[in-house]
């Protein structure tokens, strides 16, 4: 039996995928099925995106507007992968 090595994600990669959980247009098993990894996985990513939003909020002590922009900033740069 051959083994299969596991695939490696970029920071750039997992952005993505948390991402599209983000957005919530499609379901956690759809995004996980396209991006062929484990759902836990995308749930986890999506998580620790969701945390990095608010340490990036407190870091910077800025108004909720500019944490959309950080936010849509971040969606914008991620498309262009």
């Amino acid at each position: 039996m051959s083994e299969s090595k596991r695939k490696i994600f970029t920071s750039a990669e997992k952005a993505k995928v948390a991402l599209s959980a983000v957005k919530g247009i499609k379901t956690i098993n759809e995004i996980a099925q396209e991006y062929r990894v484990h759902p836990t996985q995308v749930s986890q990513w999506k998580n620790t995106l969701k945390k990095s939003y608010t340490v990036i909020g407190l870091l910077i002590n800025t108004d909720l507007t500019h944490y959309h922009y950080f936010k849509h900033r971040l969606i914008y740069e991620t498309r262009h992968l």
